[in-house]
């Protein structure tokens, strides 16, 4: 939650201090003696007592060449840079004439539209503008080109004497519809409600001189916006032939729906000349805000009187905004004076500057709490309690104001129209840096009162970061003072805190360097969890700022093969990217740290099978490249290829080697037996062809204890048994 302004915080009036003043007196006169010195007395009075005035500059005005009735500042392109819009109108004896003119943010003239007889102009949030030119209207898209253009008379010869105009998406289909109220004088008035198409949805017809004058629209629930109608009552001019507001006369405020249907409505003793939609109570729903001669109302979104309140004059602007951090809203009006209330309607302070003609209230400090800027003759701004900031020159009367960011810088400028035909642009920059810097500066004090030094420390470079920006050295000075008397440096916790603020503002060599120091000042008191986690920051910080440098060079190495400096860095890149959010290059840094892994592993099995392959050991180096083989499937690299097949090459030969050797042995000793049974055979056949009976006896069994040469009948072995067939000799039988 951001500390409120200086001033916002309020002392019970009831205590008093020795004096016998109120302590809420005593603090606001110590805070305006303390404004004036440090603004300068004379600068002080010269700006009715503001010490902000001169953080107000111009940035830049243009002249129209016509009064200015209705500007806004939207971003028309979508680059985060607001552009203005302003509407002229040139009036003269003869007649009068308008014109649209689009300004980029450094004031630059970009589009212009001729409007013809300009009645009114509404720019949308979208940035599309429509047009009340007398007989007819027109929507333009943000680059100033025409949607479409129709007449809103019913005859070539019909007086129109007024129009009111506004747009917006009413049926959330993302396109603006447009609600065009006009004004025929004694023959009534009405309120057409067109889509983006130009197609008619709705025409509401108003009897007598009641016309549509202010409108809006509000969410009341429902699968369409509500159109907001206020009405005032015109009376004729005989002389010159036209018709003028009447806002004293009774008026009716109306909610329609989309298809004309009055939802509710509600009688006012004036002219209803200011509605206003937004959500005042948090109930997500919009209620409407309505004003009219001496009174507003807020209502529910059934219609229902939420509270009632009196004013002085006719309301001629209604605004909404925060009251404080806390999320409550408040409603800022501008009548005779400006009323500030609470979402129940409680009246909380008013301020006087004469009639009040344009009101927009927005948080310029950006600290919780809304701005009113306010046109009159001049431009003023009061801060969120009704008092005054800031005060223009004479202006001439100021009819519309808005703000926006017209540079990017994240501080809005504002951009108010007026009488004397100029637009003119206000930077708001130094006013947010400064109040924002008051804000932690008493905090800060505080702090330093209270004896918390490391909170000291924490408001007050906040503090004296936005002096610095700001181009306040005298106050910048006055908080590196206060910074020193507290000994910023004193204690790890101080450290710790330096080292978030640093990391925060992205400042990473400042955040690594208090790490460091806050990391040795809680290893003397043996903290080990704030020396870890100081440790993992000042890594953090050390890796971030060379993330994408890392990050080249990982990619770098990884695509080289690398793996040993590609995982290096890949572990740095994962680090830093996962800090920043990125899980794109998070996941990326995996992958390579993943790859390389694998990749490591398969060149190790690919070394290990060729030390196994020098050492002819067909079966492990056979075994390593099997393992290579499972690895490099999940490679994806072809290039890795003719690693392996030149070992697993090299592994085959081995072998082959072996296969011819144990192949080759077996054949000789196969060589040698067949050469053996092949004497054998010879030497068998030879003996039998030279009779080698005695030998061939002793070998079938011959009774070789026989004196006799003949042989016994029926012996086994008888050269009879050894005859052949028919007769025929053994020597026969073997040639057979």
């Amino acid at each position: 939650m951001k500390p409120p302004k200086p001033g916002i915080i309020r002392f019970p009036a009831s205590l008093i201090i020795p004096g016998g003043i109120s302590i809420s007196m005593f603090f606001t006169r110590v805070a305006v003696v303390l404004l004036l010195f440090s603004a300068g007395l004379a600068s002080a009075a010269s700006t009715g007592g503001s010490a902000y005035q001169g953080l107000f500059s111009p940035l830049w005005s243009q002249d129209v060449r016509g009064e200015v009735n209705n500007v806004r500042a939207v971003d028309l392109n979508g680059d985060g840079k607001a552009e203005v819009i302003v509407d002229s109108l040139y009036v003269t004896s003869e007649g009068k004439s308008g014109t649209i003119f689009m300004f980029d943010g450094a004031g630059q003239p970009g589009w212009k539209y001729l409007g013809g007889l300009l009645e009114d102009t509404y720019v949308s949030n979208r940035g599309y503008t429509i047009v009340g030119s007398g007989a007819y209207a027109e929507l333009l898209t943000p680059s100033g080109e025409e949607v479409w253009k129709i007449p809103t008379r019913n005859s070539p010869t019909q007086s129109i004497y007024s129009q009111s105009v506004y747009a917006a998406d009413l049926n959330g289909d993302g396109k603006d519809e447009a609600v065009v109220g006009t004004n025929y004088g004694l023959k009534g008035s009405v309120l057409n409600i067109r889509g983006f198409g130009k197609e008619e949805l709705a025409t509401i017809t108003f009897k007598g001189l009641e016309t549509p004058y202010a409108l809006s629209s509000a969410d009341f629930g429902g699968s369409s916006r509500t159109v907001l109608v206020g009405t005032i009552k015109y009376s004729p001019n005989t002389i010159g032939g036209t018709y003028t507001p009447t806002y004293s006369k009774p008026s009716t405020f109306y909610a329609f729906d989309l298809g004309g249907a009055t939802r509710w409505s509600d009688n006012f003793e004036g002219g209803v000349s200011a509605v206003k939609a937004c959500d005042i109570n948090g109930d997500s729903l919009t209620e409407a805000v309505v004003g009219s001669v001496g009174r507003v109302k807020a209502y529910s979104n059934l219609g229902n009187v939420l509270w009632d309140a009196s004013v002085d004059g006719q309301v001629h602007a209604i605004d909404c905004g925060p009251l404080s951090s806390n999320g409550s809203i408040g409603v800022f009006v501008g009548a005779g004076k400006v009323y500030a209330f609470d979402p129940a309607g409680a009246a909380l302070w008013q301020y006087s500057s004469g009639e009040i003609t344009a009101l927009k209230a927005y948080d310029l400090a950006q600290d919780g709490s809304a701005e009113v800027i306010l046109g009159s003759s001049s431009i003023r701004v009061l801060d969120s309690q009704g008092e005054l900031v800031y005060k223009s020159d004479p202006v001439g009367v100021v009819h519309s104001i808005d703000v926006g960011d017209l540079n990017g810088d994240g501080y809005v400028s504002i951009v108010y129209g007026s009488k004397d035909h100029k637009v003119r642009v206000l930077d708001t920059a130094a006013y947010a840096q400064v109040s924002q810097a008051e804000s932690y500066y008493m905090f800060a004090d505080k702090a330093y009162r209270d004896g918390d030094f490391n909170l000291t420390s924490y408001y007050g470079l906040l503090a004296k970061d936005l002096y610095g920006i700001a181009g306040r050295q005298a106050d910048e000075a006055k908080v590196k003072t206060l910074l020193d008397k507290s000994g910023r440096y004193s204690s790890g916790e101080t450290y710790y805190n330096l080292t978030n603020y640093y990391f925060a503002k992205g400042e990473y060599s400042e955040a690594a360097k208090y790490a460091q120091l806050g990391a040795d000042e809680y290893r003397k008191v043996n903290d080990m969890a704030h020396v870890n986690e100081l440790l993992a920051t000042k890594g953090r910080a050390q890796a971030i700022p060379s993330a994408a440098e890392n990050l080249g060079l990982m990619r770098r190495y990884f695509a080289e093969r690398r793996c040993a400096n590609a995982t290096y860095y890949a572990a740095r890149v994962r680090d830093a990217y996962v800090f920043l959010g990125n899980q794109t290059l998070v996941s990326e840094s995996s992958s390579v740290t993943t790859w390389c892994k694998a990749y490591d592993e398969f060149q190790s099995e690919v070394e290990e099978a060729y030390k196994y392959v020098r050492a002819n050991n067909y079966g492990n180096a056979t075994y390593h490249l099997s393992l290579a083989d499972k690895v490099y499937s999940g490679l994806n690299d072809t290039s890795l290829r003719g690693q392996y097949d030149n070992v697993s090459t090299m592994a085959n030969a081995i072998k082959r080697d072996e296969n011819v050797v144990t192949y080759g042995g077996l054949g000789v000793v196969i060589l040698i037996i067949l050469l053996i049974v092949a004497a054998v055979f010879l030497v068998t056949v030879y003996l039998l062809r030279k009779g080698g009976m005695d030998l061939l006896r002793g070998m079938f069994g011959g009774d070789s204890g026989s004196d006799s040469g003949d042989p016994k009948p029926g012996g086994r072995g008888s050269l009879r048994e050894l005859r052949g067939r028919s007769g025929e000799s053994i020597g026969d039988s073997f040639k057979r």
